[in-house]
């Protein structure tokens, strides 16, 4: 660079003495001076270009720059967003998992209390099979009943409680208008109280007809 300068600078000098003087330039010189001066003319337009083109770059960079800048804070809010979300369910799960303890516990005092219940049945009915011998029906043998229920069936009790409920039904038929005594007797489908009352011995007036329900 510095002698290209150098060398123009000396080709205008020659130039202006040549002038001064009258004398007829080389045209070499010229011709190189010019070239030289093409040069400079490139050089100059290619930073002058280059120059526009950096300026255009850096308004790119500064562009692309804000948008990073921009995308970080976005990627910023979002870390902690999530973070707080993450926090959220660590502390669900935590939750979750103290629960899921506490149930597990309660599960295990429920079955050990079952095992006892079932340990303590099944000891009722050693026992029971022990000391009681059921029917094939499962039944407690009537002789093993206590009181009078051993020397008389279920089917007795029934009718005994029919007739006394047949009798009271009577009684309160009557509310005292005879002194005489009465009894109550039973009985079947079409058949009428006078037919029934001449089938017995010593009663055979048929005072009056009460009917109930029972089940057998």
């Amino acid at each position: 660079m510095f002698v290209i300068i150098c060398l123009a600078a000396t080709l205008t000098a020659t130039s202006s003495i040549l002038t001064a003087v009258d004398v007829e330039p080389d045209p070499k010189l010229l011709r190189v001076a010019k070239l030289y001066e093409s040069l400079f003319e490139q050089r100059d337009a290619k930073i002058e270009t280059n120059s526009q083109n950096i300026t255009e770059m850096r308004q790119i960079l500064d562009k692309k720059v804000k948008f990073l800048y921009s995308l970080l804070e976005d990627i910023s809010a979002l870390s902690t967003a999530n973070s707080r979300n993450i926090t959220e369910m660590r502390n669900i799960l935590i939750r979750a998992e103290t629960n899921i303890k506490t149930l597990q516990e309660e599960n295990a005092v429920l079955r050990r209390s079952m095992t006892r219940a079932e340990d303590e049945i099944k000891a009722l009915q050693t026992d029971l099979t022990s000391c009681v011998k059921l029917t094939d029906k499962g039944r407690i043998p009537q002789s093993l009943l206590p009181g009078s229920y051993a020397n008389f069936t279920l089917q007795d009790t029934q009718w005994q409680s029919q007739h006394m409920a047949a009798v009271a039904a009577c009684t309160q038929y009557w509310n005292g208008k005879r002194n005489t005594g009465n009894i109550a007797i039973p009985t079947r489908n079409n058949t009428s109280c006078t037919d029934t009352c001449r089938g017995t011995d010593g009663y055979c007036h048929c005072s009056g007809t009460v009917s109930f329900t029972a089940h057998m």
